[in-house]
């Protein structure tokens, strides 16, 4: 592989996607409830009242007469308002509906509940609903990235920055340089196909009627966690896009792997995801003999490909990272019995050691039993507040550690989080 023009620090994630010895998923995990979320009021953390906007003030930025464009909970989009009436909550520092003029003279108010985001003089506000004075107030994200920039950058770590258009369109180019021309280059007794949609480059020499679902799948993997982390609705978070590279037979993607990739690839792995420290996300696979294991598997790895450009370069704990992985590739590919059967063969040996094997230390690679635990644990957390489990991923993000965000939004130490979860299987004192 001829050197990068930047240097860059690649992490490669690749666990849980073993198959067996013909071709078929592994069998390792018992039933799973995960549904998708449905759109809501984001409910105002602890955390972030340091972020607060100012309303009732000389200087909100919620004011008659202000341009407004504002985005709703549907995704739903209302640019080019003008703010025509603002009824406050029990306090000035709330709010409960606004009225809206559009340029074409229509009028409409919304209640503060039905609104994700305003952005009002190019800064976005977030709405969240305050569960102490039950009102609805704002967070200042550009307040919010101020202060979580200087706390990063005194860790050694950096918030990602939005890249702009013609960041983004250099990045298109070295992809289909990088990886689409040389696949195609190097492949050249195959007939590669390339689907370009919003959020990914998707190269494949699977039949085109195949390529669809999979598509789909990651499309739909994207919205779930945009939802989950207060993402607006449409934003890229990519460095360009995601790349894909799907291969029908296991050698191209060996080779493809140590010849473009430069890695050499364990034989039980069917797909990887390549994370770059200059925000480029690589994911390559084979379609193997089960469609079904390969949707969960593309998004198991793109999710998390999603979590490295998450906020910030911090990295999420193993088990937290390949929890969320497993969580959303079994809701968006629920016909796979890939996670469910992780589960299943994972409860039974915790009840048999009392323990969960130091899944939670961070500084270990977590083993292939433990995927079922992994989600486990995510279901449970969500279970408990889907939206502090949200809110743990962004806290960490930030600068705190996963025991501090764990604290702040469930009130758990690690210890009570694996004595939680042990009761719903059944061990009176799981140990982590």
């Amino acid at each position: 592989m001829p050197p990068r023009k930047t240097p860059v620090l690649q992490l490669l994630l690749a666990v849980s996607l073993l198959v067996g010895s013909a071709g078929t998923p592994a069998r390792t995990s018992a039933q799973s409830k995960s549904k998708a979320g449905k759109p809501h009021e984001h409910v105002l953390l602890a955390p972030e009242r340091e972020y607060l906007a100012p309303l009732g003030t000389a200087d909100s930025p919620l004011v008659v007469g202000a341009k407004v464009d504002v985005l709703l909970q549907t995704g739903k989009r209302l640019d080019d308002q003008e703010i025509t009436e603002i009824q406050s909550g029990k306090s000035k520092t709330t709010f409960r509906s606004l009225g809206l003029k559009s340029t074409s003279g229509k009028r409409q108010k919304l209640r503060a509940g039905s609104l994700s985001h305003l952005i009002i003089n190019g800064n976005t506000l977030y709405v969240a609903f305050d569960p102490s004075i039950k009102d609805s107030v704002l967070i200042d994200l550009a307040r919010r990235d101020e202060i979580v920039s200087v706390r990063l950058q005194a860790a050694g770590r950096q918030r990602w920055k939005p890249t702009d258009t013609e960041g983004q369109q250099q990045a298109l180019a070295e992809y289909k340089r990088d990886y689409i021309d040389r696949v195609q280059q190097q492949f050249a007794d195959r007939k590669f196909q390339v689907h370009e949609t919003q959020f990914y480059l998707f190269c494949t020499d699977m039949p085109e009627q195949q390529i669809g679902v999979y598509v789909a799948n990651l499309d739909r993997m994207y919205a779930e966690l945009c939802k989950m982390f207060g993402v607006p609705k449409g934003t890229n978070i990519w460095r360009g896009k995601c790349v894909v590279v799907a291969f029908q037979e296991k050698g191209d993607f060996v080779r493809f792997e140590r010849q473009i990739m430069d890695y050499a690839v364990p034989d039980a792995v069917q797909g990887l995801c390549h994370s770059f420290s200059n925000g480029k996300v690589v994911i390559s696979c084979y379609r193997g003999n089960s469609p079904a294991f390969l949707g969960n598997l593309l998004v198991h790895e793109t999710t998390h490909g999603f979590l490295h450009l998450f906020r910030s370069n911090v990295n999420i704990p193993p088990w937290l990272n390949e929890g969320l992985a497993e969580w959303v590739a079994n809701v968006v590919v629920p016909e796979s019995q890939t996670v469910p059967n992780r589960q299943r063969d994972a409860i039974p040996r915790i009840q048999t050691t009392g323990s969960m094997g130091g899944l939670l230390d961070e500084t270990k690679t977590i083993e292939s039993w433990q995927y079922g635990i992994a989600s486990g644990l995510a279901q449970f957390l969500i279970d408990l507040d889907s939206q502090a489990f949200g809110g743990l991923f962004t806290l960490i993000k930030e600068g705190a550690s996963w025991r501090e965000a764990l604290q702040e939004l469930y009130g758990m130490t690690p210890q009570q989080l694996a004595a939680g979860f042990g009761r719903t299987v059944g061990i009176a004192e799981l140990k982590p």
